[in-house]
């Protein structure tokens, strides 16, 4: 749990984010959050989703958060968590002083994540995996300097066994281009990534032969979700905000904007008490639910409240929106299963 002093130097820290519109803007000092290498206090899965949350809620930019949380997530939970020694002393510094931006591959282009529709490769080759396929919506990949590349080494009877690949940015045969279609969500970058007879040498392998498909990519699913309650947090406060403040103070506009701030608070609560179980390695889908729920409706009633007009005429207005729409749409199958057991378990606990 952060103390109230470190939470403090998060938000005076995200303050002059206001006009930030790229990701160099973040201060360097936010990049060890969250890492083992950074400052004693904000070694956590919570330090990464309340400075999410400070970066959204200042800028309005959830792009901007989610390319800093995603990039701390993969140095948390990917290097620090599965890595050897050596590759733990060779990237984890080097990311905490802001010198390496890593970034996780494992969806696949129509396919998504599912672990049977996977195709990319990784075949062994004397001392070098060979890489071969195609990965998408590799989020910071055009940034990054490190991508972790999930990949398969083994099929017997049609089950495919998993590894996990650290490839350098300037490893021949690996090629990024930019994503279109998610501007909404700039400064944060997404990459297309192809693998050509890409060759590592065999001690870029994280997590040793265990499957990585079921050992990390399966789990880092929960993690992901539950920091990206705080991302959307803040987002719906900055909408919040912006919407307000173009009203007349009167006590109608009061009332509403107060409701509204209390139920971002509630939001808050449950994006902590998410991160709260990640550090105590347990998982829980009902806060995700639930804020994602108030999120919904907060927005809905601020819509209601804008004319077209008023959308088009506030560029950063009209983004925030967008951007909102497209978080609230990605992976909505996978959360609609979540939330269905989140209610067959809820009226089972009924009878």
């Amino acid at each position: 749990m952060i103390d109230p002093e470190s939470k403090a130097a998060i938000r005076r820290l995200a303050a002059g984010l206001s006009n930030a519109i790229k990701i160099d803007d973040l201060p360097t000092e936010f990049l060890s959050f969250g890492l083992p290498e950074g400052p004693q206090g904000l070694d956590s899965y919570e330090a990464i989703a309340v400075a999410e949350e400070s970066i959204v809620s200042t800028s309005g930019l959830i792009g901007l958060g989610s390319a800093f949380a995603a990039r701390q997530m993969v140095g948390r939970f990917f290097i620090d968590g599965f890595a050897d020694e050596d590759q733990k002393n060779r990237w984890l510094p080097a990311i905490a002083r802001g010198e390496i931006w890593p970034a996780i591959a494992i969806s696949e282009p129509n396919v998504g994540a599912h672990p049977k529709h996977l195709t990319t490769t990784a075949t062994l080759d004397g001392n070098d995996y060979v890489l071969d396929g195609h990965k998408s919506f590799v989020t910071n990949g055009i940034r990054a300097d490190l991508i972790l590349a999930l990949a398969i080494c083994e099929e017997v009877d049609g089950r495919k066994s998993y590894g996990l690949f650290a490839v350098p940015r300037e490893t021949l045969g690996m090629n990024l281009r930019p994503m279109t279609g998610l501007e909404a969500l700039a400064p944060s970058s997404h990459a297309d990534l192809t693998f050509e007879h890409c060759r590592v040498p065999a001690d870029c392998r994280i997590g040793g032969p265990a499957d990585a498909y079921a050992r990390m990519a399966l789990p880092f699913r929960d993690v992901e979700d539950a920091v990206a309650i705080s991302g959307l947090c803040g987002l719906t406060e900055w909408l919040v905000r912006r919407v307000g403040s173009g009203r007349e103070p009167n006590e109608e506009t009061l009332l509403e904007v107060g409701r509204h701030a209390g139920l971002v608070d509630v939001m808050r609560a449950a994006a902590i008490a998410a991160t709260h179980q990640l550090d105590a390695n347990r998982v829980s889908a009902a806060f995700g639910i639930g804020a994602r729920a108030l999120a919904f409706d907060i927005v809905a009633e601020l819509r209601g409240r804008l004319s077209e007009e008023a959308i088009e005429a506030d560029d950063r207005l009209r983004q925030g929106l967008k951007a909102f729409d497209l978080v609230m749409s990605v992976a909505r199958k996978p959360r609609e299963a979540r939330r269905a057991a989140l209610g067959a378990s809820f009226l089972k606990k009924s009878d």
